[in-house]
């Protein structure tokens, strides 16, 4: 529950309607200011804030409940535009135990990441910082059937509630609170120029001590959420370490996992296999760093290191192999656009994986 700020000055100070608000910049506002704020704004939007600010922080908690048993959902996404740094963290949570959930910090040439507490360092060769908003509002209108952070909101149900609302005037914060016959609502508003800053909606049905869906934003001008990146510098690359008795984070390799060809086909006993890596593999490595694989029945019977770009493999049952990598770019790394070819004389049907030598793993068994 959200704790209720109340300064010596402004004690007591609750609303009224009859209480002069010229263009909403009363302390507290009053109810009716409230609500012709969130007339005029329509609805929080991160992209919209984010389009405002160089640095911000949002989280969102998303509660629900299925035949008695309790889930959530939790969303954490933080960027720095003039570091160029981003974090995104997901977390799905069904009867009190945790069913999924990542971190991702990247922006730099060092990426890390995790899974269940436990971190990994990986690399970006040619980091391509986007706002992860913009990448996050982008990805869910290509793909609305995948699950995507809820951080529009609109204001429609609440214009007509009659608010209380206190504040602080110290810090210019202000806690408004409304009721209808399912739910309790809590708004945050920061700033003279008051800004919402959090949303907590209680529902009589699923919790009345958690909320069941809640919103909160930190940027330069209310700091209150930004931390991700300090958290990273202050314990993962320092205290985890001394915790697991580690001098660094065990290495994630990069994130590929082998698709269908473009092409698959046969002629005078010659079968050829064509692919192009996916544009939407953002983090780049060395060629060298990586070895293609060729399988047949679970078992690699011809390989390249890519930094070689073409070679020709006999291997030990008589089959020659024609591999070759071309790398359009950026030039001499592992990334999106690449292509490769392998041609055969085997007549038995094969596909590749790919072995990333400096995280000593393959790309499809991704921790």
């Amino acid at each position: 529950m959200i704790t209720l700020l109340i300064t010596t000055s402004i004690s007591g100070c609750l609303q009224t309607s009859l209480r002069p608000c010229p263009e909403n910049t009363c302390f507290p506002l009053t109810s009716e200011a409230l609500n012709s704020i969130l007339k005029q704004k329509g609805e929080f939007d991160a992209l919209q804030i984010s389009s405002e600010y160089s640095k911000l922080n949002v989280r969102s908690d998303t509660r629900y409940s299925e035949d008695g048993i309790l889930g959530s959902i939790s969303w954490q996404v933080e960027k720095d535009d003039i570091n160029e740094l981003r974090y995104i963290s997901n977390q799905i949570i069904v009867g009190g135990i945790v069913f999924g959930g990542y971190e991702i910090w990247d922006g730099g040439e060092v990426t890390y990441s995790a899974i269940s507490g436990n971190y990994y360092s990986g690399r970006d060769l040619s980091p391509n910082y986007e706002d992860p908003f913009f990448e996050l509002a982008r990805l869910a209108t290509e793909n609305p059937s995948e699950q995507w952070p809820p951080f529009r909101f609109s204001y429609s149900e609440l214009t007509e509630l009659s608010w209380t609302i206190t504040g602080d005037a110290f810090d210019a914060f202000q806690v408004a609170h409304a009721s209808n016959e399912t739910h309790e609502i809590y708004l945050e508003i920061q700033g003279i120029s008051p800004m919402i800053v959090g949303i907590e909606i209680y529902s009589n049905e699923i919790s009345k001590e958690y909320p069941s869906f809640s919103i909160s934003v930190g940027h330069e001008d209310w700091d209150r959420n930004l931390g991700a990146f300090d958290f990273l510098e202050s314990y993962v690359k320092n205290e985890y370490l001394k915790e697991q008795g580690i001098s660094e984070l065990p290495k994630n390799p990069v994130p590929y996992i082998a698709g269908l060809p473009d092409e698959y086909f046969s002629s005078d006993e010659i079968t050829t296999m064509i692919g192009t890596i996916p544009d939407e593999m953002r983090h780049e490595v060395l060629l060298s760093d990586i070895t293609l694989h060729v399988f047949q029945d679970n078992i690699s019977v011809s390989s390249m290191n890519l930094a070689n770009f073409q070679e020709n493999i006999t291997s030990e049952d008589g089959s020659w192999w024609s591999i070759t990598w071309n790398d359009n770019a950026p030039p001499n790394l592992f990334s999106g656009s690449d292509k490769y070819e392998i041609r055969t004389n085997s007549p038995h049907k094969f596909n590749i994986r790919v072995y990333d030598n400096w995280a000593e793993s393959w790309t499809d068994s991704i921790i």
